[in-house]
């Protein structure tokens, strides 16, 4: 009998046991079960200890003590069982862990699901099972889309909930925590931290019981590199034998290679890891023990079988593995990314060069980590020492339980003297704090928006007393959230200042003078105009009492906050005011497929009226409308991520502006130099790089010329393709249903890399870009071609055969039916569907003429 079972049995559901016992699980870490026993009593937990000190295994034990538990409660009612949400902060963790729980809760008859698919997509179906494994946004989304799911939700573990405080992400994070706690008041959280400063203070606000350790199962030893030895924090040093003509990089892994550990090695930018790790292969190959040489040739042989593509950085992955290296950075392919992080794991790969993100991801500890340098460059600072928080991450991937007697993480710097004191501030210096971010005033209004959406809140009180339960409200009332008094908040609603054309200003303004914009039933609500409703509602006065200070100053901010924001909601269509009760809001059919499109409000607004914008300046003859027209305005939008521009881009990106210019929906193009001229200019290079995806251009093409990877492509695409449905949603609003069709087909196009041509074709199961344009290039241009071609000269066109042949045929003459599966791929999902009647209905009412002409 082993620890665990003679201890924790009378606390432990049988099943669980038996699964730590096949794990080879005997014994708690001690901060472990310090967690446990209170998370079973239904507590509210805040973990907040040390990378690889078992959190994970904490938050899985309670929850399947609650599930077990339950489930045999409602044995005979399995319905009524309630599901455990696990939140992850990115998708390659949440397939991580949607990979680790499928083995082992799957053989305990739990079922573990996972969507990963765009936030702007209601899968639903994921919440049949009964583990729902999601990221932040897609927990989000869904909440959004239909709240009562919080009802059937029993508990949530939140991976990395530290990231509250990411500038761009940690809002949605601290929004999800609220609604959930707000609609749900029974639900369990235990969020699970990196250590952190104030971690108390996320504590109280969860009103969890905090759990905080420095323990960790492998001793870490943190230093820094000069003059060829180590000076740890203890005050002992190692001396790393020199090497003639190799870099510090190159010294410190060798020798660990030679011990027999692994290395990561952490680089400030993706040319960076790429170029240390290309210097490595032939160094590492002589340091390692014979044995591991047959591995480096089979690492190749896999690589070309899993994930090996036609693209450049393919070629450098497959000759770095011949040493048993490799690099790791976001442009890499997903397939890439999991078949290195997946042999490192094994240990066939020993030294992983890569950026920060790897830290911040999957799990990937090794016995040395070595930090290139403390120091990031960024566009607006230039270059800029990493918060310490990144420094504590990254040093946390240092040593693997079970496989390592130690961990060690060094810091490298090209300045002795500003390596010494940098590395010691790092070392001994303490993460920094976590703040709501809830101050983002564009991410605010998107959250504000879904509440009133949802009918979560939809008065200004209700959301006041809704943003009460917030981290951010909790730091303004402690006084731990501090304001500047001395500086209004300023809001900022969407401006251009462009001019060239017809104004845009002449069309926007009309938005908040309108009665009723969208014809919504006056016996229910009614419009009021946003100067009218500031009129109406004024701030709070000011306590007399010194005491009530930081409650007034809260409150106060909220107050103003929310009016800016219903201000802008109601001069920009979103939401209208019901007849009978002129402080409850009712969104517009706009204010609705805003949220439900996962857009921020100030981006819809700005599609919304480049739509009507383009329409105007077509009629006026100031405009020649193509696809490049509508590529361009779904990058506009501030959620579209940018590309960081390098000087050889800006020639071509000129050469396409002087091509395009009477295409592009603009009032004045911007010229080099200029204020906006760097945004426009990065806009240019998104539009650029979709016209050439669109255009069949190959691939490895693209992203050779644009200088960019097969991840960042992959995320453009996706980027583009929930724009453009959103776009198609926006367009019903005010455009004739060719406009929406246009931002469908574009969308399909997109979603393939097809011509215009190849649409039709790419509509049939099975068919995709490449056989696609077989078939077109064979003569089959046409469907109606393809239905009178023989079945055996369909077959004999390349990469169709009879099999598929036959399907194609079949779908064609049978539309209706469900077509056999022809290839085990990952299902496409459907881009465009079918009109329903109502919609028809919708499209026959939409006169254009008539649509711009409430605009002019």
């Amino acid at each position: 009998m082993n620890e665990i079972e003679e201890n924790y049995s009378q606390f432990l559901h049988t099943k669980i046991i038996n699964l730590l016992k096949k794990r080879k699980i005997t014994q708690f870490y001690p901060p472990q079960w310090e967690a446990i026993k209170p998370g079973l009593e239904g507590n509210n937990l805040v973990v907040s200890i040390p990378t690889a000190s078992g959190k994970t295994l904490i938050a899985e034990i309670i929850a399947l003590q609650k599930f077990l538990k339950a489930s045999e409660e409602s044995k005979n009612e399995p319905k009524k069982r309630k599901k455990i949400l696990y939140l992850c902060p990115l998708k390659a963790l949440a397939n991580e862990k949607h990979k680790e729980f499928k083995k082992s809760w799957g053989d305990l008859g739990i079922r573990v699901g996972i969507s990963t698919s765009d936030v702007d997509q209601s899968d639903f179906r994921v919440f049949f099972n009964d583990l729902i494994i999601l990221t932040n946004e897609k927990a989000d989304s869904l909440i959004r889309l239909n709240p009562k799911l919080i009802e059937n939700i029993q508990m949530v573990i939140c991976d990395e909930i530290h990231l509250i405080n990411d500038d761009s992400r940690g809002i949605t994070l601290e929004f999800l925590l609220t609604r959930l706690m707000t609609l749900n008041p029974n639900i369990q959280i235990v969020g699970l931290s990196a250590t952190i400063k104030n971690a108390n203070e996320l504590a109280e606000w969860l009103k969890a019981k905090l759990i905080t350790s420095d323990w960790r199962p492998v001793k870490l030893k943190e230093g820094f590199y000069l003059k060829n030895k180590i000076e740890f924090k203890d005050g002992s040093i190692r001396k790393v034998p020199y090497l003639p003509k190799m870099d510090d990089v190159s010294n410190l892994t060798i020798e660990m290679v030679k011990e027999g550990g692994q290395v990561l090695v952490f680089c400030n930018s993706r040319r960076s890891a790429v170029s240390v790790a290309e210097s490595l292969p032939n160094k590492i190959k002589l340091a390692s023990k014979p044995e591991d040489l047959p591995l480096y040739k089979k690492l190749q042989e896999d690589f070309k079988k899993e994930a090996e593509d036609s693209l450049e950085v393919s070629k450098k992955i497959y000759k770095c593995l011949r040493g048993g290296v490799a690099f790791h950075h976001a442009g890499l392919s997903r397939s890439q990314l999991d078949f290195i992080v997946k042999n490192f794991n094994n240990h066939a790969i020993k030294v992983i060069c890569c950026t920060p993100t790897l830290a911040a991801g999957v799990n990937t500890p090794a016995r040395r980590v070595i930090i290139k340098t403390l120091y990031r460059y960024t566009s607006d600072k230039g270059s800029v020492l990493i918060p310490i928080m990144e420094y504590k991450q990254m040093a946390g991937r240092a040593g693997r339980p079970q496989f390592d007697p130690y961990g060690e993480v060094v810091i490298l710097g090209s300045n002795p003297d500003k390596l010494t004191e940098n590395a010691i501030t790092y070392i001994n210096g303490e993460s920094e704090d976590i703040y709501s971010k809830l101050s983002d005033e564009d991410r605010l209004q998107s959250h504000i928006l879904s509440l009133i959406v949802s009918k979560n809140a939809n008065t200004k009180d209700l959301i006041i007393n809704f943003l009460k339960n917030t981290f951010y409200y909790y730091q303004l009332k402690h006084g731990t959230y501090i304001l500047d008094e001395d500086s209004e908040y300023s809001f900022r609603f969407p401006n251009n200042t462009f001019k060239r054309r017809t104004k845009k200003k002449k069309i926007a303004a009309n938005f908040g003078k309108r009665k009723d914009p969208l014809n919504i039933d006056n016996s229910e609500n009614s419009f009021i105009s946003a100067q009218d409703y500031l009129k109406s509602h004024k701030t709070h006065e000011k306590p007399k009492s010194s005491e009530e200070e930081n409650t007034f100053k809260a409150e106060k901010e909220l107050n103003t906050r929310i009016q800016k924001i219903i201000t802008f909601f109601l001069e920009k269509d979103l939401i209208i005011t019901q007849k009978n009760e002129k402080n409850v809001f009712v969104p517009t059919k706009f204010g609705k497929i805003t949220s439900q499109s996962y857009v921020s409000p100030k981006d819809a607004v700005l599609i919304r009226e480049d739509i009507i914008y383009a329409l105007v300046l077509l009629q006026n003859k100031e405009l020649e409308l193509n696809t490049i027209s509508w590529l361009h305005l779904i990058t506009k939008p501030s959620g579209f991520h940018k590309l960081f521009l390098r000087k050889s881009d800006y020639t071509p990106i000129n050469s396409f502006i002087e091509d395009f210019a009477d295409n592009l929906i603009m009032e004045e193009i911007y010229t080099y130099g200029q204020k906006d001229y760097s945004d426009f200019a990065q806009e240019i290079k998104l539009t650029m790089i979709l016209r050439d995806w669109i255009s069949e251009i190959p691939e490895p093409d693209i992203v050779e010329h644009f200088n960019i990877g097969s991840g960042d492509l992959r995320r453009i695409i996706n980027n583009a393709q929930w724009f453009l449905r959103t776009a198609a949603q926006i367009s019903r609003l005010d455009a004739d249903a060719s406009v929406t069709k246009e931002f469908s087909d574009i969308n399909l196009r997109v979603s393939h890399g097809i011509k215009h041509s190849l649409i039709p074709l790419v509509k049939l199961k099975g068919i995709g870009r490449i056989r696609a344009r077989k078939l077109y290039n064979s003569g089959y241009t046409t469907i109606k071609l393809i239905k009178s071609a023989p079945l055996e000269k369909l077959a004999v066109v390349p990469l169709i055969g009879e099999k598929l042949a036959r399907s194609i045929h079949e779908q064609i003459l049978n539309p209706n039916a469900k077509p056999k599966s022809i290839i085990k791929r990952t299902p496409k999902k459907k881009i465009i569907k079918k009109k329903t009647n109502e919609n028809e209905e919708d499209d026959s009412n939409q006169n254009p003429k008539k649509s711009l002409d409430k605009f002019l």
